[in-house]
Order: C-alpha cells, then structure tokens, then sequence
C-alpha cells in the first residue's frame, strides 16, 4: 500500500546490490520516492552494476567512479539535483561526503525533514576530538535516525542525538534469495570442493583483503588450531584487494597451502553456493560497521564467528546458540572460538545454521521498509 504523497528524496554515495534490495521495497511503499545516486560506484569496488535491477525512481550525478569527480563538482551538482526535486524530507546516507553534509544545510535553509542513516559505531576507526566535535554539531541538525544496529544506535546517542529519535531498521540483504540458490544438490557441492581444492570441512571468509579484516591473525589461529587439534577443516578465503598477493606469501611461509585456498571475489548472485559448500563463516575485522556478508551466511544456514569490534554481533550473534563472538585484537581468544566450533558434531553445527536462520528471518527489506516509513510518519 502506498504511503502519504509526500516526496522523499534519498541522497546516497553509490549503487550496492544490497541497498538496490531496500529501495525497490521502500519504492512500493513510498510513492514519491527517488534516489539520487552521486556516483555509480568506488575504485574500490568489484561489484558489477546492473541497472535493471533498480526497480524505483531514480537519478545517477556521475557516471562510473565517484572519485572520478572532485568535491566542488559533486556539492554543485548534488545542490543542482536537490532544487530540481525539491523533496518535502531528505534522507541522507551518511555524513562521510562533502555533499551529504550540503544536502543537509540545504533541507535545513529550505525547512525540509530530514534522516540520518547511519552505519558508523564508536569503534569502527579512530576517533579524534576535534572531528567528533564537529560531528556532534552536524548529528544534532537531524530530525530523525535510522541505523543498523545497536552499536550505532548507542553512538549516535554519545554524539547528542536523543535516543527516541533513533529507530533500528538493520542491514538487510534478500534472504529468501541466499537460501533457495544455496540449495544445492550433494552432487553440485562435491563438484565446487574439487574444482576449489577443498578436501575437507569449511570455514569460510568473504570480504576484501585489506589491513582492517585482520586476515593474518585468522591465518595463525587457524594454522595454530589445526596443527594443535589435527581438525578435519580448512579455510577458504574469498575476495579481493590490496594485500592479496601478501597474505599469498603469507600462507606459504605458515606452510600453510594445504588448509588454506584464497579464490577470487565472486559477484552477488553467485555467492549463495559459496555459502552452500562452507560450514561456518569467520569474520574477524578490527573494524567493521555491520557485516554483511554475516546476514547472508545465516540466511543460508551457516554457524557464525565474529569480532567484537564488527557492528552486527550484538544484535545477531547468541553465544554458544547460533555462533561465538571474539576479541579481534586477542589472538588466545580468537583461536579458543575457533576450536569451539571446529570440535562440535556435525549435528550441532546443523542446529546453529538452524538458529542462524530463524534470527536473521526478522532482518528483512520489507521490516526495514516499514521502520523507514514509520519513521518519516513521525517526523
């Protein structure tokens, strides 16, 4: 059913997979609904685009990278965009680009309603006064929030944004979708192990290879726990970036290549069958807002390790139940989690997967949708 004909306006950085999932569900509810887009994507960025997935209204600012565009441009161009929509309330994705916090100051020039969606938590990066200070001014000119989980929440407060203000929507992703493509025949599983080289139990990681998923600390407490334990598993590493060829060099001098492969990123619809042939997932990032891809293990099933330090294990993670959360930064810690896991039955490890998917079954686009709506009823 169509919403109020107010006209929103959803100011964002660039086009996800995940994101284009909320939008078209948001579109179904909000009938004057557009999404200004500044940019495509980022450099960093492997995901392929595909615009006829965008089922809503939408407006692209740039084509290809949004780093391709300097700061000036971008603010004017952003600026350019807002008047010709002229929305009645203004979401905006963030305060990271100079031309979110422009948006802002022209919604408030022009009286508009305005939302903030907000991923950070305190502790996903260092944090310096002076800039928190800012942040404070900025936070408080908002009408209203919504953010992933409870550790955004709680920063948004610390920076002065009353906690009613506040309302949780979660990072979602189409659950329905991971599972049913995940469900694939013994057959078809046997054939992905032998065509990866994995001979044994997996335990999973999907992300970038870079400095903030503290992926060398994962290889020795994995290393050290098999080698201690002589478990029947290994570790299959999935993805791209800057310290790939490092980590390569890495694993053989742990002497390490027959229980850890690292294959290459592989694009959103094909990563369910990832999941299909993996047993846990491990994300163990010293920094992370949410976590996504541990949304998409659950819907498919998977038992979860997470670090403390990754936004979403308070709010989908329970202990012993459907996974283990961990310290990322205490090494002892993260290999007695990983030992608890890779020494359960196999019929434990089903149950988790079980309980992962019936907490993850309230993280949906369409719970998200009507959290955003019921907030912008309320501005």
């Amino acid at each position: 059913m169509k919403d109020e004909d107010l006209k929103v306006v959803i100011l964002h950085n660039i086009i996800t997979p995940y994101k284009t999932i909320l939008f078209n569900c948001l579109d179904e509810y909000i009938k004057n609904l557009i999404i200004i887009y500044i940019g495509e994507t980022e450099h960093n960025r492997d995901w392929i685009i595909n615009l006829e997935e965008l089922k809503h209204n939408y407006e692209i600012i740039f084509k290809g990278c949004i780093e391709n565009n300097g700061t000036a441009k971008q603010i004017l161009e952003t600026l350019k965009m807002l008047c010709k929509h002229d929305p009645q309330v203004l979401i905006i994705a963030g305060i990271s680009y100079p031309a979110f916090i422009v948006g802002l100051f022209w919604a408030k020039m022009k009286r508009r309603k305005t939302i903030l969606w907000s991923a950070s938590t305190e502790y996903d990066r260092d944090r310096n006064w002076y800039k928190e200070s800012i942040k404070k001014i900025i936070i408080r000119q908002f009408d209203a929030a919504n953010v992933y989980g409870t550790k955004a929440r709680d920063y948004l407060v610390k920076l002065g944004m009353a906690n009613e203000k506040i309302k949780i929507i979660g990072n979602v992703t189409d659950n329905d979708y991971f599972y049913a493509v995940s469900r694939i025949s013994e057959t078809e599983k046997q054939r992905i192990k032998k065509e990866i080289g994995l001979n044994k139990k997996v335990m999973l990681y999907v992300g970038r290879f870079s400095y903030e998923k503290n992926l060398k600390l994962l290889i020795d407490s994995f290393v050290e726990s098999q080698r201690q334990h002589n478990n029947d598993w290994c570790l299959w590493m999935v993805g791209n970036g800057p310290l790939k060829i490092e980590l390569k060099k890495y694993i053989n001098k742990r002497n390490a290549d027959n229980i850890i492969k690292m294959t290459e990123f592989i694009q959103y619809k094909s990563i369910p069958k990832v999941y299909a042939v993996s047993d846990v997932l491990i994300l163990p990032s010293v920094s992370e807002p949410w976590g996504l891809v541990v949304n998409e293990a659950m819907a498919c099933g998977l038992p979860i390790l997470v670090s403390k330090q990754c936004g979403c294990y308070p709010d989908l993670i329970r202990e012993g139940l459907n996974g283990y959360s961990f310290d990322a930064f205490d090494k002892n810690d993260v290999k007695d989690k990983i030992n608890k896991i890779l020494n359960k039955p196999e019929e434990i490890l089903r149950a988790m997967g079980e309980e992962s998917r019936r907490i993850i079954s309230n993280y949906t686009p369409g719970n998200a949708a009507k959290v955003v709506v019921k907030t912008i009823k309320e501005l």
